[in-house]
């Protein structure tokens, strides 16, 4: 009987530490892509190229940030989600942990200067370096 209550109160406890660290990953990830569109919202192409692993990629957005807009009025993360763990064999030869989806609504003005408001998903995924968004995107 003892050996029951102490197994569940064990198994308890780690079911809230895993979804304690899950919570934690989808907050670490919200955070990398607020950062990454507050810079393309304010035009500051450092920030918003600094989630871009490859350094050649980071460098050619850094000069010339792509986006279908002249100019951005708002963005707003919507939702994070993340995928399922890559399995220990698949790291070894990927060295990717986690993959995650984010939504982000933007609101701009195109260059035929009218105002659009669309959701954009983007595809980040997360290595020993921290979280960066997948170049090219994937559909």
């Amino acid at each position: 009987m003892f050996t029951l209550v102490l197994s569940s109160l064990i198994a308890c406890g780690l079911d809230r530490h895993a979804i304690r660290l899950e919570a934690q990953e989808k907050a670490l990830l919200y955070q990398n892509a607020q950062r990454h569109w507050e810079g393309m919202r304010w035009g500051v192409p450092a920030r918003a190229a600094a989630f871009y692993e490859d350094p050649l990629t980071r460098a050619r957005l850094e000069s010339d940030l792509e986006s279908p807009y002249s100019r951005i009025v708002d963005v707003k993360v919507l939702h994070v989600e993340l995928d399922p763990k890559i399995d220990k064999e698949k790291q070894k030869t990927d060295k990717t942990v986690r993959k995650g989806t984010v939504y982000v609504r933007i609101e701009g003005f195109g260059t035929d200067n009218v105002l659009r408001v669309e959701e954009n998903r983007q595809r980040w995924y997360r290595n020993t370096n921290g979280w960066w968004i997948e170049y090219p995107p994937s559909k």
